[in-house]
């Protein structure tokens, strides 16, 4: 049975976890590099919106290539791409709940020594939640739930419930 249609059909329908890495990694990357621009060109306040903006403009041009556009709906509304993405957002909110965040220079040298500063410095964890790899996951979090209720379309009586939970988070994620 594994040659047979049934089989050939299932497998067209299931996406790879390698799809998800690889969408993650370039979301990643606009989202950093928008905002380093934001940053640098405009003001150190408008980098969490660079990264946003950077990242959403990534999947827009993806989703106007055809061939994208199937990738981008597919990946973003996949179980592993949701396992991806969740676990490190909760993963930087806890590292954010631990770490002082917005302290005095000197707080933090007193408190995690002189590596420890240096590498909360480096890697941008002085400002955990204002920071750009924050926003990216916020953001492909947000997409990925849109993406996801989008798929499900349309609204019926046996899937209401997951319209709202789904779609109450991305409320939430979107302010």
């Amino acid at each position: 049975m594994s040659g047979g249609p049934e089989a050939q059909q299932d497998r067209g329908k299931r996406w790879n976890a390698g799809a998800a890495w690889a969408l993650l990694g370039w979301g990643l990357v606009a989202g950093l590099i928008g905002s380093w621009l934001a940053g640098n060109f405009i003001d150190k306040q408008w980098s969490f919106m660079g990264a946003v903006l950077g990242l959403l403009g990534t999947c827009t041009l993806g989703l106007l290539v055809p061939a994208g556009r199937q990738w981008i709906l597919r990946t973003t509304a996949s179980l592993e791409f949701a396992i991806l993405v969740l676990p490190a957002t909760g993963l930087l909110v806890i590292l954010g709940t631990l770490i002082l965040q917005k302290a005095e220079p000197v707080r933090y040298f007193d408190v995690y020594g002189s590596a420890g500063s240096a590498v909360l410095r480096t890697l941008g964890f002085q400002d955990l939640f204002h920071g750009a790899i924050f926003a990216c996951f916020l953001t492909l979090s947000g997409i990925s739930l849109i993406m996801l209720l989008a798929r499900r379309w349309p609204l019926s009586s046996k899937n209401a419930g997951f319209f709202l939970t789904h779609g109450g988070t991305a409320m939430v994620l979107v302010g």
